[in-house]
């Protein structure tokens, strides 16, 4: 839509005052916003007369994002162009296919007490200056779920996320298409353990006999698994959420629920296994764990058996109120999961690296005067440091890099930190690498992501001294910085989405020690001629067909490279599984070693038809020179080599690593970023490289060697 274009309300849309707030909403549909007064007057311009963006925007009162909340308002259908003909678009909805006999129940009142969108929530966070990414939700559940929208939607743009949210009643027969209704959803809930499918174990199972409640049990858990089936079926790599169930807090059977065969324990436990086990054989699934969020956040404060039948499962606690409405906590708990999911799948703000300041963080006081008492002690100190030390191991499992960033002699706090070592603790070698000394911090940390291959964005800073924080978001504002007390730092490490790990690979537990061999390789770099240098690497590059087994890796590749990466951007985790899976695709894995060791799983080379899709390679790997004997060797594996093989590159800064790959690997270049093969032996050429061998092989077994 251009900037010129004029827009107008929707003739389904209505601006209704509610006290102190105002209902917007689409009738047709349905969508709506609950909004604060200077919100609502910015929509009722719209009313007077059709406005372009620009007139919108300088009509709009001062405190109000003109852009955030027209781009809100096209989204949810508030307000449309103004030639557009809503009459007819919803006529051709309505008419066509016929609803099918098992077609969802349809929400015929959001009976929920809605939070309201102030106008500052409205404002982007200054980290997302790029603008929103559009994140369409299906909800297919109970009220619980929908109750979540609003939430969804507020919290959704704290994080960067322009959210629109649609519901449905789940069917116990079948699941409907999820563009039923014209969207193409980004993320789809599913929660099956609604109050119609738990009531009957919920509530009538305790005056049950033993075998006939297990019967039931058993029944609920096979149609939960056909649910599972059904959604992951028509995901297309998109990313599923599936609730389990919480146990109620209390048991009906009382505290002699233990004596009771298929008691409320084992009920729960049942379903949830065989919830983890459905979903378990789906990549596109994860699971919203009711049960571990009612630990944490506490049950009775999320659900509501204590006052409601125990297959209720959530509402407010007030019998003044006749009109049924929700918790205001569930909702931002259930949206906070969801985004977190969401962000966990496809790795969105992913911390690759944590740098610790040591002295008052991993240990009290300063370890080269204070040593490692505390470690013996029994105070609450002793223990949070101990906590820490644990969430920091969990992550260096994750494949997550550690490295130090603190103010003093690295000679006599490394010295004091491996005599005072104790087995529950991180040892200076499960760091990539330490930075010890008094020059500025951010001066060093600038230096340290370089070095790794990293952005500092891609960095998350510990300290517990607000003045070097501070310092730190002075001169590296992009850098991600826990700006909370010591304390609350293994929280953060813990429950973050940031830190979680999207999948776990062989590559990914070994991140640690490869990153410290390609760091011990480029300082023999600088003490030999390059020629020389590259001559004693004995490097080698194996190319075979991707197997099922990588298919995680090469995701993790085309996600989280930057800088040599042909597509000049980073895919979602569900494009990244269609650029790898696609009909006619080829995808290439290609696993490099040196003398150093074995790196991994660190390039792909994927093709379609006659063309070279996409090229990524690991920033450890880059400087080893293997990227052409890579594509060709994948050209011959895919018998590409050969005359009218296109290729392409999108240039964009970070990329400029891969900008000349194909014109060094003998292409020809056709026009600005497209390139063909016309000479098939400057191709060959190009790939015989001195000091490295590449073996073409299926599945390990080498087919050819070529003498590069």
């Amino acid at each position: 839509m251009s900037p010129a274009d004029a827009l107008r309300l929707s003739s389904f849309a209505r601006v209704v005052p509610a006290g102190r707030w105002w209902i917007v909403a689409n009738v047709a549909t349905p969508s709506r916003l609950i909004v604060d007064a200077p919100l609502a007057k910015a929509v009722q311009a719209f009313g007077e007369r059709p406005l372009t963006a620009a007139q919108f925007a300088a009509g709009c009162p001062e405190q109000v994002d003109a852009d955030a909340l027209l781009s809100l308002l096209l989204d949810h259908g508030i307000v449309v162009a103004r030639d557009h003909d809503e009459t007819a678009s919803l006529g051709e909805l309505i008419a066509g296919d016929d609803p099918p006999a098992t077609a969802e129940k349809p929400l015929s009142a959001r009976y929920r007490t809605p939070r309201p969108l102030r106008a500052d929530e409205l404002q982007a966070p200054a980290t997302h200056s790029g603008g929103l990414r559009a994140l369409e939700v299906l909800m297919i559940g109970g009220c619980v779920v929908a109750f979540a929208q609003d939430t969804l939607i507020r919290l959704g743009r704290r994080r960067g996320l322009s959210v629109t949210c649609r519901h449905r009643w789940p069917s116990t027969r079948r699941l409907a298409p999820l563009d039923a209704d014209g969207a193409s959803p980004d993320l789809v809930v599913l929660q099956p353990t609604i109050e119609a499918y738990l009531t009957g174990v919920w509530d009538d199972g305790p005056l049950q006999a033993p075998a006939l409640r297990t019967r039931h049990v058993h029944a609920l858990a096979r149609l939960f698994a056909r649910m599972i089936d059904e959604l992951a079926a028509r995901l297309d790599g998109r990313l599923g959420l599936v609730h389990n169930v919480a146990p109620p807090s209390v048991s009906p059977f009382g505290r002699l629920d233990f004596r009771i065969p298929t008691n409320f324990r084992e009920i729960a436990a049942e379903l949830n296994a065989a919830i983890d086990e459905q979903a378990r054989h789906h990549e596109s699934l994860m699971i919203v764990d009711e049960e571990r969020l009612a630990l944490r956040h506490g049950g009775a404060r999320l659900f509501d058996e204590l006052l409601f039948p125990f297959g209720h499962h959530g509402g407010a606690a007030d019998p003044a109120t006749a009109q049924a409405h929700q918790l205001p906590l569930l909702s931002d708990v259930l949206a906070e999961e969801y985004l977190a999911c969401y962000e966990t799948f496809h790795g969105l703000g992913r911390v690759r690296c944590v740098a610790v300041d040591l002295d008052g963080v991993l240990w009290p006081g300063v370890l080269a005067e204070d040593g490692m008492g505390w470690v013996e002690s029994d105070t609450t100190t002793r223990w949070m440091h101990l906590g820490l030390h644990q969430a920091l191991r969990l992550l260096k499992s994750r494949g997550i890099l550690l490295v130090s960033l603190s103010r003093g002699s690295a000679d006599v706090t490394l010295e004091a930190w491996r005599r005072g070592g104790d087995p529950r603790l991180l040892s200076p070698e499960d760091f990539a690498l330490h930075s010890i000394e008094w020059t500025p911090k951010s001066e060093r940390l600038r230096s340290i992501a370089q070095r790794l291959g990293l952005q500092p964005h891609d960095v998350l800073l510990l300290d517990d001294s607000p003045a070097e924080r501070a310092e730190l978001r002075a001169r590296l504002p992009e850098t991600q910085i826990a700006d909370r007390e010591v304390a609350d730092f293994r929280a953060l490490l813990l429950s973050d989405p940031r830190c979680e790990a999207p999948w776990r690979t062989e590559e990914t537990a070994r991140r640690t020690e490869t990153t410290r061999m390609a760091l011990q390789r480029e300082a023999l770099r600088d003490t030999l001629p390059e020629a020389d240098f590259l001559a004693s690497l004995d490097v080698c590059v194996a190319l075979e067909p991707l197997r099922p087994e990588q298919r995680a890796r090469a995701c993790e590749l085309l996600t989280r490279t930057t800088q040599f990466n042909t597509l000049g951007r980073l895919l979602l985790r569900d494009e990244a599984m269609r650029t790898i899976e696609g009909p006619g695709v080829r995808a290439i894995g290609v696993r490099v070693t040196d003398r150093f060791g074995d790196h991994g799983l660190c390039g792909i080379v994927v093709t379609e038809g006659q063309a070279v899709n996409a090229v990524v390679l690991s920033c450890r790997v880059i400087g080893l020179e293997v990227a052409v004997p890579m594509l060709v060797g994948s050209l011959r594996l895919t018998q590409l080599l050969r005359p009218g093989t296109s290729a392409h590159v999108a240039k964009v800064p970070r990329n400029a690593p891969c900008h000349d790959l194909f014109s060094r690997a003998g292409f020809t270049q056709c026009d600005d970023g497209r390139f063909e093969i016309v000479d098939v032996a400057a191709v060959e050429r190009s790939a015989r490289i001195e000091h490295m061998t590449v073996t073409l092989g299926e599945h390990g077994a080498a087919s050819a060697t070529v003498a590069a």
